[in-house]
């Protein structure tokens, strides 16, 4: 879920759960928007 966005700047969160609902896993992050296209690093192209 995107918590919040001003800009370029995006923050996003995110929980799991397991099937009997309890939470297992919590995670945040900022990412930042960009014109540069990822596929444009070998890290993201390569499939080794």
């Amino acid at each position: 879920m995107v918590v919040s966005q001003p800009s370029r700047i995006l923050t996003a969160e995110a929980v799991a759960f397991d099937d009997d609902g309890k939470e297992i896993a919590r995670g945040s992050g900022q990412f930042m928007k960009t014109k540069i296209q990822l596929k444009s690093f070998d890290a993201y192209t390569n499939n080794q």
